[in-house]
C-alpha cells in the first residue's frame, strides 16, 4: 500500500526530459504537493496572480522533523493562514518524532470541535498508511474530500491509488470532480490539478484531453515553463514534432528560458530532418547545462544531458564525422563508469557503517 499511495515524483521514460526541470525542493521532499484551502475566495476574479492568492498554501508532507520545523517557522511570514495548517505540521512533527500516540489523541480531540477540517482526516490517512491499514486509508482520504472537496492533496493521493490499481478512469473522474469545484480563475490548486489530470490522461493515451488540460494551465499561468514542458511531453508521446518545435520556440523567445527547451527543440528538429538546427541547439544545451557530470543527486537533468550527448553523436555519425561521434560516445562511457564506481563506493561505505 505504501508503494501504491506514495506520490513521489518518479521519472517516466517518455517524460524523462520533462522531469529535468522539476524544482529541487520538491525532489528533496520526495512527495507531491498537498494544498489546504483558506477562507472562501472571490471565485469571479480570474485576473489575479499566484502571488496574490494569500489564502492558499502549499502544504508539503515532510517526514524529516527539521524540515517540518522549518515549515512551521515559514508560516510566521504568511498572511491568512488557515488554523488547520500549523496544526497539520505540528502533528506531523509528533508523528515523525516517535510520538504517534500523542498525535493520534490531538487529532481525535480536534475532530470533536472541528469536524470539517479536511487536513485532520488527511493526517489520519497518513497514519493509516504508516500502519499498513489500506482500507482505512482510502476511507479517510474520501472523508477528507467529503469535508472539503477542494482538498486536492487527498484527491491526488486517491487518484494515484486508483491509477496504480488499474482504475485510471476512476482517477480521471476524481480529478475532474475536483476541478469542477475549484474556482475557475488562477489558483495553485487548479493548476496542479490540471497537471495531475494531464498525466493520467497521457497514460490513457487521451492525447487531446491531456493537451486541453495543459493548455488551460498554461493560459492561467503562462510564465511557468514546466507546464510547457509537460505539453511537449504530450506532443512527443503522440509524435507531433512540429508542435514540439513550436512550443519550444515560444518558450525560448520568452524571458524565462529553461535550457531543457534547447534539447526539446533539438529533438524535434532531429525528427523533422533538420540536423544542422538540431546540432546547434544541442551544442547550446550541452555547453550551458548547469548539472555537472558527477551530479547524481539530479538524476533527471543528468539523464537528459546524457540523451543530448547520444543524440549529438548520432548526428555526427549521420553526417560522416566519426571522430567527433567517438568523442561523445567515449564521454558517455566515462559517465557510465563514474556512476557505477560511485554506486559501488556508496554500497561499500554503507556496509562498513553497519
Amino acid at each position: 500500500m505504501t508503494k501504491k499511495l506514495n506520490t513521489s515524483l518518479k521519472s517516466d521514460n517518455r517524460l524523462l526530459a520533462v522531469l529535468a526541470i522539476l524544482q529541487p525542493v520538491l525532489l528533496s521532499a520526495g512527495c507531491c504537493l498537498v494544498f489546504a484551502a483558506g477562507p472562501s475566495q472571490d471565485k469571479t476574479n480570474s485576473n489575479s496572480s499566484l502571488g496574490s492568492q494569500k489564502k492558499l498554501l502549499f502544504v508539503i508532507p515532510y517526514k524529516d522533523p527539521k524540515l517540518i520545523i522549518q515549515a512551521l517557522k515559514n508560516l510566521q511570514f504568511q498572511k491568512n493562514v488557515p488554523p488547520e495548517v500549523p496544526f497539520y505540521y505540528e502533528q506531523r512533527l509528533l508523528i515523525f518524532s516517535k510520538r504517534l500516540d500523542e498525535a493520534k489523541k490531538n487529532i481525535a480531540d480536534k475532530l470533536k470541535t472541528n469536524p470539517n477540517w479536511s487536513l485532520l482526516y488527511f493526517l489520519q490517512s497518513d497514519i493509516a498508511e504508516l500502519e499498513f491499514r489500506e482500507e482505512d486509508q482510502i476511507l479517510l482520504l474520501k472523508k477528507a474530500l467529503a469535508a472539503e472537496p477542494e482538498c486536492v492533496g487527498a484527491a491526488f493521493k486517491l487518484s494515484d491509488y486508483y491509477k496504480e490499481t488499474g482504475k485510471p478512469e476512476e482517477s480521471v473522474k476524481i480529478l475532474k470532480n475536483t476541478l469542477a469545484r475549484l474556482p475557475g480563475g488562477l489558483s495553485p490548486e487548479r493548476i496542479e490539478t490540471l497537471k495531475n489530470l494531464s498525466k493520467v490522461q497521457l497514460n490513457l493515451k487521451d492525447y487531446a484531453g491531456a493537451e486541453a488540460s495543459l493548455k488551460e494551465a498554461i493560459q492561467l499561468y503562462p510564465i511557468d515553463s514546466f507546464n510547457h514542458s509537460l505539453l511537449i511531453g504530450v506532443y512527443i508521446e503522440s509524435g507531433r514534432w512540429k508542435d514540439v518545435k513550436a512550443t519550444a520556440d515560444q518558450v525560448l523567445k520568452s524571458k524565462n528560458i529553461e535550457p531543457s527547451f534547447y534539447y526539446f527543440r533539438a529533438l524535434a528538429n532531429f525528427n523533422l530532418g533538420n540536423l544542422k538546427e538540431a546540432e546547434k541547439d544541442l551544442d547550446t544545451f550541452i555547453s550551458g547545462c548547469s548539472a555537472p557530470q558527477h551530479d547524481l543527486q539530479n538524476l533527471p537533468a543528468h539523464s537528459v544531458l546524457k540523451k543530448a550527448r547520444e543524440l549529438r553523436a548520432e548526428i555526427y555519425e549521420k553526417t560522416g564525422r566519426k571522430n567527433q561521434a567517438a568523442k561523445d560516445r567515449n564521454y558517455l562511457k566515462g559517465l557510465q563508469k563514474e556512476a557505477f564506481d560511485n554506486c559501488i563506493f556508496r554500497e561499500s561505505s554503507l556496509k562498513k557503517k553497519k
